[in-house]
């Protein structure tokens, strides 16, 4: 599963800034060198075509001067926060950095100046030696809400983030509230059960998923994911009602959309690429014939420049 696939552990948020960015090159980069090591770059004075990797929140390693673990659940400032396994990202139009912390099942929420809190999902105090943090699917405010294995983090325009809870889609508020949106809820699913899989079109929690990786949102606030388990495109509109817009051989997870409402997502078949689902539900390959891009994450720009980060490459490209 994808939970037992992961068996590095990354412990920091790194930052890229640039003082022109407009001479970065296709590839940067920024590769993580094995277990809990820190993002390897080449500064821009050696290599002006490389944009440097600053150590934003948390710090890399295994053990502290104190006899700590680093991959702890600590709230904190920069290098003083401490994270288990930080998968999902998305900011809010304020600059804060949401953090989808896959091992300690919570959300973080990092402020422009680095301040690192728990926003929604276990606190520290509520895990064991600060690195055993209980996980589940219950709804709630803040600390009283649990996640398993939260991964994928979208924002819609109002502020509401959805996280993407592996079998189902959690809505939380600006002030922090969870709800399920689509897929089982704690009615059906209790920490003592298996959350139930599978793959039905239906509205809320009657829905089912397998897997859920990327996410995002359109203009209209409907949420599109990555069901990796079924290797389709769903779409989640604001009232639950989901739908399937795309399925395919294989597909490896990363999802964007720009502008227009395009969707751009990741194709994990062999030789990798990315496809891209027109509006009116045209689907083409945008990256591909003998262009080996391996997408684990995409982004788009305000100029509508995509950029993927590819795992198998450990490279950035544009």
């Amino acid at each position: 599963t994808p939970e037992e696939s992961i068996t590095k552990t990354m412990t920091i948020v790194k930052k890229i800034t640039s003082s022109d960015t407009s001479a970065a090159k296709d590839a940067i980069n920024i590769k993580d060198q094995q277990f809990n090591q820190t993002i390897a770059y080449t500064e821009p004075s050696t290599n002006p075509g490389n944009i440097p990797a600053i150590l934003f929140a948390g710090k890399a390693g295994t053990i502290d001067s104190n006899g700590q673990a680093y991959d702890r659940t600590v709230d904190g400032t920069g290098i003083e926060a401490r994270f288990q396994l930080p998968l999902g990202m998305v900011a809010d139009k304020a600059g804060n950095l949401y953090v989808a912390d896959f091992g300690a099942h919570n959300i973080r929420k990092i402020s422009p100046k680095a301040v690192v809190t728990n926003f929604a999902g276990p606190a520290s105090a509520d895990c064991e030696i600060q690195r055993l943090c209980p996980s589940g699917y219950a709804d709630g405010t803040g600390n009283a809400a649990r996640f398993t294995y939260p991964r994928g983090l979208a924002m819609d325009s109002i502020g509401n983030l959805y996280v993407g809870n592996f079998s189902n889609i959690r809505k939380i508020s600006p002030t922090g509230v969870v709800s399920t949106l689509a897929g089982p809820d704690s009615s059906i699913c209790t920490p003592t059960t298996i959350c139930p899989r599978g793959y039905i079109n239906a509205t809320g929690t009657a829905a089912r998923f397998s897997g859920i990786m990327s996410m995002a949102t359109d203009a209209n606030n409907n949420v599109y994911v990555v069901d990796s388990g079924n290797n389709a495109v769903r779409k989640i509109t604001p009232t639950g009602v989901v739908s399937t817009l795309f399925k395919t051989e294989r597909l490896s997870g990363a999802i964007a959309l720009d502008a227009q409402g395009n969707i751009y997502v990741g194709n994990g078949a062999s030789g990798g690429g990315i496809l891209k689902l027109t509006t009116a539900g045209v689907s083409s390959v945008f990256v591909g014939n003998n262009v080996r891009v391996f997408a684990n994450d995409i982004a788009i720009d305000a100029t509508g420049t995509l950029f993927a980060s590819d795992f198998i490459g450990a490279k950035i490209n544009k």
